[in-house]
């Protein structure tokens, strides 16, 4: 059953005949339409009977079929996409974990589509969360508290929802993660000793500051970018500035507003409403992130993230202070993801939910973020916008996107938006260190089993 991408290379599986699944899935996706879901939507395509897939505990890949006797189909279909997966994370001819299957009771394109006729739901206040659960094979719908769940299940049955494909559960309003201060440091040009520092040049990971209403906040530099080919600068949160999803050219600084400003915000769409499931009083994006253009004078060096010593949340690893940045890629339900913020410093934790909605409160306006993914790793207050990512085990990381908040009560949850809508958002975004723009391949983890077991394709 172990299935090692380095020799296998089986001849992709034609589509099967029409069934009623397929009808839920439309030929032509419209562009604003879950960029995170693609591989999915593409193996339901060609295995009406597939229903997802997660890394479980015991580092097997778990692919669920409603029909188990379409596993060799499924196999077939599903290889060359975890290759192409590999070559994302700059690991051509990655090892493939074993492959299980396991029955499921709806396929992908059943809950797809229950999916998109559920989504009116987040005109419901007590509503903060929807998600197509593929490690549970159901639907989630999340609550602020215990009082909504009566009026979410009336309006899960006036939506023609089966019940028992619906789980209600109370997570809390979700929580920005901006700081209400940040902390007075050193300008030595020598630097760079700790996250919440003064540092040149700026990279991924160290504390910036910026007015919010006239007052203070703090958040961490997500990681710098080129953007549409020229424009330097860096990603941080949307709600990391002065107005969220407003351009209003925030000038920020590092660490303090006291010392030189370093840029402002050149980038941050406004959102739509009124149609993409957008209906109602709020409107969506698809991240919750704006694009910094530094100042004249002010380096940036695309490609790299901030290493913290492992017995401080913040203090920099004077031997090894720098990550590359080698690729971009997406992740998927049970994988180990790696941050580096301002607060918290290096954090891990679990995916634990892809591409959810989530609906949380701006200034009195309901802001929808499309297709965010959530892990378990608990970050706190100014770890907003800090980068996450896969990390090889040695100084090679994939870049997933940006944290921006987690749930309210139990704090269990921590959302990101994904790179792919980051671009979406904000357009041509080269990421990559240097000598990993203009090739992939190679280089990845120093050989088999180099990397993180934890993840769907390790180094080989």
């Amino acid at each position: 059953m172990l299935l090692s991408a380095c020799s296998d290379r089986p001849t992709p599986a034609q589509p099967e005949a029409a069934t009623s699944a397929t009808s839920f899935l439309p030929e032509q996706v419209p562009d604003h339409v879950r960029p995170g879901e693609q591989a999915f939507r593409d193996l339901a395509r060609q295995v009406p009977a597939f229903a997802g897939f997660y890394l479980n505990g015991n580092r097997e890949l778990v692919v669920l079929l409603t029909e188990p006797s379409r596993g060799e189909a499924m196999r077939a279909a599903l290889v060359p996409v975890l290759q192409q997966l590999a070559v994302e994370r700059n690991n051509p001819g990655a090892r493939i974990p074993k492959i299980v299957f396991q029955k499921a009771e709806y396929s992908f394109a059943q809950l797809s589509e229950w999916r998109d006729r559920i989504a009116p739901i987040f005109d419901l206040e007590a509503v903060v969360l929807l998600d197509l659960d593929e490690q549970h094979n159901r639907l989630t719908v999340g609550l602020k508290d215990e009082s909504g769940r009566p009026d979410v299940g009336a309006r899960v049955r006036e939506l023609g929802i089966p019940p028992r494909a619906v789980h209600l559960t109370v997570v809390g309003e979700p929580t920005s993660l901006a700081a209400g201060h940040t902390a007075t440091a050193s300008t030595s040009s020598q630097g760079c000793y700790s996250l919440q520092e003064y540092c040149r040049p700026l990279i991924g990971g160290y504390q910036i500051s910026f007015l919010q209403d006239g007052k203070q906040g703090g958040c961490t530099l997500g990681f710098g970018a080129i953007r549409n080919g020229s424009e330097l600068g860096f990603i941080t949160n949307a709600h990391c500035s002065d107005d969220e999803w407003n351009l209003d050219y925030t000038p920020y600084y590092q660490p303090h507003n006291r010392f030189a400003q370093i840029g402002y915000e050149s980038v941050d769409p406004r959102g739509w409403g009124f149609w993409s499931n957008c209906e109602f009083a709020y409107v969506c994006r698809d991240s919750d992130a704006n694009f910094v253009r530094t100042g004249a004078g002010v380096e940036v060096d695309v490609g790299y993230i901030a290493r913290t010593l492992g017995g401080g949340p913040f203090y920099v690893d004077p031997a090894r202070p720098r990550l590359t940045i080698t690729g971009t890629s997406k992740v998927y339900g049970g994988e180990t993801v790696y941050m580096m913020g301002r607060t918290s410093g290096w954090l891990s934790g679990r995916i634990v939910k892809t591409c959810a909605d989530i609906k949380k409160t701006w200034e009195a306006r309901w802001h929808k973020v499309l297709c965010q993914d959530v892990h378990n790793g608990n970050i706190d207050y100014g770890d907003s916008g800090s980068p996450v990512f896969l990390w090889n085990g040695a100084d090679h990381i994939t870049l997933l996107g940006v944290n921006w908040g987690r749930n309210g009560i139990t704090r269990d949850h921590t959302y990101y938006s994904p790179i792919a809508n980051i671009r979406k958002d904000l357009g041509s975004l080269e990421v990559r260190a240097p000598g990993f723009r203009t090739h992939t391949g190679g280089g990845g983890g120093g050989g088999c089993g180099g990397g993180d077991p934890t993840v769907i394709v390790e180094p080989c």
